[in-house]
């Protein structure tokens, strides 16, 4: 299987997500548990692995006490 690339905005996306759960001092473990995902999964996120889904997003920024254009604001799409 080979290793699907990083898109910037997947990168960037997932490095606001880590910026937001790192400055409210919440954990992976923490956020997980708010947000009903495995950590895993968003780890991956955060890494930019992974593109999040619409869904998980707005999932996310509930359990961070934002919105979702709060995590958006700013990523450039290309």
């Amino acid at each position: 299987m080979t290793k699907r690339s990083r898109s910037r905005f997947d990168v960037e996306v997932g490095a606001r997500i880590r910026s937001r759960r790192t400055y409210a001092a919440m954990s992976l473990e923490a956020l997980a548990a708010r947000a009903e995902k495995d950590m895993s999964e968003l780890s991956r996120y955060e890494r930019g692995e992974r593109s999040c889904p619409t869904f998980v997003l707005a999932k996310i920024a509930g359990a961070l006490g934002c919105d979702v254009a709060d995590l958006l604001e700013g990523v450039q799409a290309k």
